[in-house]
Formats: structure tokens, sequence, C-alpha cells
């Protein structure tokens, strides 16, 4: 079977340091896939690379059977890969709905007449997926209130959900448990593993290590641009190329200390 996304050699160079370099990632359909790593890893330069807002320097990618080389952003898009961004990029005089209803409605070639002459676009299948997506994420009984009267923690889930209105097949999640305390982060990873029943594929990026730990199915570690572990969470808890990444030493206290901390996130695989 086809996998959803495939990169192979994926580069991405940024005034001669490759900010990613030869990167090769699969998303299977149906799975629940991380990418961690320390800060100024490449983590983020992958997805603005992957969704087109950044050029590649060389390598493929492949989504869904498309070539995405060639492809601008809002075609991806359209492809069913949507993303979220570390900066809250809400319509600060929007509502909530509101804001969701700008990404959940298909823009046309006539959409910007029907916005001139005020006329409704809205459908009942535009209004369901709007409350379904405010529903996952928790946010129904806000729906109506503007992003600048939410605290930090709701306006990341505002941002998550509007990625989540237009039903893609593909989520890119770019840090979204930023701002959330650790009963809230808990409940988005709960929320977020629901999305497998709705058939869309999440690819998390965070630095709540209990989180990805936590929900992912399958992990990949980056660091200095480049892949340098993947695999099930117990195998990345235990590697010691992880270890040496987050922690900068390989000291036997180091690696203790580690696991010590990833076991206090996690808890047992057993309790998983």
């Amino acid at each position: 079977m086809t996998p959803l996304l495939k990169t192979e050699g994926l580069t991405v160079t940024f005034g001669g340091l490759n900010a990613n370099d030869g990167v090769d990632l699969i998303v299977e359909a149906g799975s629940f896939v991380g990418l961690i790593g320390p800060n100024g890893a490449g983590k983020t330069t992958f997805i603005d690379a992957i969704t087109g807002y950044v050029p590649t320097s060389s390598g493929t990618a492949n989504f869904d059977g498309h070539d995405l080389s060639a492809l601008k952003p809002h075609k991806r898009s359209q492809l069913g890969l949507v993303r979220t961004f570390q900066s809250l990029e809400l319509f600060e005089d929007l509502s909530v709905r509101d804001n969701l209803l700008v990404a959940a409605h298909p823009a046309r070639w006539y959409t910007l007449v029907l916005d001139i002459l005020h006329l409704r676009q809205q459908t009942p299948e535009v209004d369901a997926r709007v409350d379904w997506a405010l529903e996952v994420v928790g946010l129904s009984e806000q729906a109506d209130v503007l992003p600048t009267d939410l605290p930090h923690g709701q306006r990341k889930l505002v941002g998550v959900a509007r990625a989540l209105a237009p039903q893609p097949k593909l989520v890119l999640l770019d840090e979204p448990a930023a701002g959330l305390d650790t009963a809230e982060s808990s409940a988005l990873g709960d929320h977020l593993r629901g999305l497998l029943n709705h058939d869309i594929t999440v690819f998390l990026v965070d630095h709540d290590m209990g989180l990805v730990l936590s929900v992912c199915d399958y992990i990949y570690v980056m660091d200095f641009g480049q892949i340098i572990a993947a695999g099930t969470p117990t195998e990345i808890r235990t590697n010691p190329d992880v270890r040496a990444a987050y922690l900068g030493e390989e000291t036997g206290e180091a690696q203790t200390r580690y696991a010590e901390e990833l076991h206090d996130l996690t808890g047992s695989e057993d309790e998983r």
C-alpha cells in the first residue's frame, strides 16, 4: 500500500545551512505519527517544506499519490494536507465559529464575487464540519466568542479546530500543546487520538514529551536537520541517540535521569 505521505532525501537549505538534511519519512494512512527533537532541530521547517511555505533544495515529497514539488500551499491544502502554526494566526475580529468557517468552506473561482455581493455561502455540510471540529477540541460553548476573549490555551485550540474544519486527510500539528497545562494537554491528546476514527491521519510535532509518547503509534526524532531515530514509543524511550540529543551528554547518570523523567511523564507501557 502506498503511504499517505512519503519524503525521500528532503533537504531545505538556508544560506548554506541544511535546516533539513536528507529526510526520509513515511506516514501511513490511519496512523498517528510524531516528530520530536531539540529546539532548532528543523521540525517546523519540515512542516513548512511539506506544506509549501519554504522551498526544498532537493529530494521528493509525495502526498496521497501526488508529487508536491510544483504545488502551491493552497493546492496542497485542497488535496487534504492541512497544518497548524506555532504562532496564533487567528482572525481576532471574527468569532471562533467564523474563524472555522473561513477554513471549512472550500474556495471556488466565484467565491470573491459572492463575498462582494454579501451572499451566504454556508451549507448544512459546512456548518456540520464546524460543529464537529468545535466539539473535538471542546470549544462548542465558545463558538460565538472572539478569540481575544479566550485564554491562551483555548486560543491554541481554536487553531487546531480550524485545521480540522475542512476534515483533511492528514493534519500536521505544530506545537498544539504550547500554552496548555498538564490536564489540558492530556485532554487534547484524547481528542486527537479520536481523529483516527474520522479517517484523519495525524502528524504531531510537540515539545510535550508526555503527550507525544502517549498518543503516537510511531515517532521520528530529528536533530540538526536529520532523522537520528525512529520507532515505537517504547523504542524511542530507550534509544541512546535520543537521550544524547535531548541531554547533550551520554553519561550513565544522564541516561538514567532521562529514562526516569520519561517514565514519570508517560507511566508504564502497560498503562498506555
